[in-house]
């Protein structure tokens, strides 16, 4: 397809989308360093997804350059060991503890947290950053308690999402006395998408961080904001990771993305989710991917031919209007 074309049909998609809007309106996780990061859902693309759910590595260099950059230090030493109370010595350590744990020191992190929790108790990103710490650890159970305390001091983190931090811990707690649960239970606490062949409404029992019932935008952001840092510690096949990218994958679904849900179940397959577990879910993502994109080319179509007539009617009315002009000469 040549480029002029491609614009055309674009252009063409954009004006017949627009009619067709008209014609139907009735006449009407996660650490927290200095500065927290966030993801922007509004018009996401498939190609957007599969590079949040494919991570790059650590810079295990960059990491340990910056731990033993701060630890050599003596001007932040002193700052930390004479109790300095400024922001930026404050956000100095914390950020240390950060790059412990992306270069794997995983207890001395939480050690550091700790102090800074006992020096200035009540900071919400200590408690979140301790829970992350604590799980990265194995230990689940004191996870639980800061990352819960954590949603207490700061309901509206990451956007709301810290509620699937929780849930996910729960999980983690739940398996180690019912090494089945995930056969029987959802982390996300969605209900099936699927039953006999046909995609569900989105519905959900768990609750947000304000004990609200979960939305599916809520939901979709939560599990993209998990996935997003699980995927750069967890490499090999994992159950829970696994159950969560499927959810994901459900929920684009739900969302209209059935694109993107593709790029969520192939990640799923990744994770140890078996082909024919995912064939029913995937064969209609395709079908829902393959009636979008006749659609969107129907769309663009319609919406060139609309240009072609309003060109047409435009040179009709100009010869008319020049045809007078001769006859009044």
């Amino acid at each position: 397809m040549s480029g002029v074309m491609r614009f055309l049909l674009q252009a063409g998609f954009g004006l017949g989308l627009s009619l067709a809007m008209l014609m139907a309106v009735p006449a009407a996780a996660c650490l927290n360093d200095a500065e927290e990061d966030h993801i922007d859902l509004e018009n996401q693309q498939a190609s957007a997804l599969d590079q949040l759910l494919h991570p790059t590595t650590f810079d295990a260099e960059k990491w340990n350059r910056a731990v033993l950059d701060y630890e050599g230090d003596s001007v932040s030493q002193q700052a930390w060991a004479t109790g300095n109370s400024e922001q930026a010595a404050w956000d100095a350590r914390n950020s240390y503890a950060v790059a412990l744990v992306y270069s794997g020191a995983f207890e001395k992190a939480r050690d550091v947290w700790i102090e800074m929790e006992e020096r200035r108790p009540g900071e919400y990103k200590i408690a979140a950053n301790l829970g992350t710490a604590c799980e990265l650890t194995g230990d689940n159970l004191n996870a639980l308690k800061w990352i819960n305390e954590g949603l207490k001091r700061n309901p509206d983190s990451h956007s709301g999402t810290e509620w699937l931090h929780a849930r996910i811990l729960e999980a983690k707690l739940a398996l180690a006395t019912d090494p089945d649960w995930l056969e029987h239970n959802r982390v996300t606490g969605m209900e099936s998408a699927f039953q006999d062949g046909r995609l569900q409404a989105f519905s959900s029992s768990s609750m947000n961080n304000r004990g609200d019932t979960v939305s599916l935008g809520l939901m979709r952001m939560a599990l993209q904001y998990q996935l997003k840092e699980r995927l750069r510690f967890i490499r090999s096949a994992d159950p829970m990771v696994a159950q969560l990218l499927v959810d994901l994958g459900d929920v684009e679904l739900q969302s209209g993305s059935p694109r993107s849900a593709l790029v969520a179940y192939q990640r799923a397959l990744d994770y140890g989710v078996s082909e024919a577990g995912l064939a029913e879910r995937m064969a209609y993502a395709s079908g829902a991917d393959r009636t979008a994109r006749t659609r969107n080319l129907m769309f663009g179509i319609a919406g060139l031919l609309l240009v072609f007539l309003i060109v047409l009617v435009r040179r009709r009315q100009s010869q008319e209007h020049e045809g007078e002009m001769e006859q009044a000469m």
